[in-house]
């Protein structure tokens, strides 16, 4: 459900569920921030080439992402 609605509105009976479920789920917002940043990212690179990163900003990546990995995030409070 989250491919689908990745960048379009929701309709209000299904944005409500789909919310309690990632406040409560952290997987799932974790996987609905990365959905999202792939469809910005793909509707930002149409008509445009292959981007090229530096290397310094690679590195700066990967040390972000191996840090999420060996951190669990902690539980959001409801509310």
């Amino acid at each position: 459900m989250i491919e689908r609605t990745a960048g379009r509105p929701q309709q209000v009976g299904t944005l409500l569920p789909m919310r309690v479920h990632l406040r409560l789920c952290y997987l799932c917002r974790r996987y609905q921030e990365q959905t999202l940043l792939i469809a910005r990212v793909a509707r930002y690179s149409q008509g445009r080439g292959p981007v090229q990163l530096r290397e310094d900003f690679k590195e700066k990546l990967r040390a972000q992402m191996q840090a999420r990995r060996e951190t669990p995030p902690s539980p959001t409070p409801a509310g």
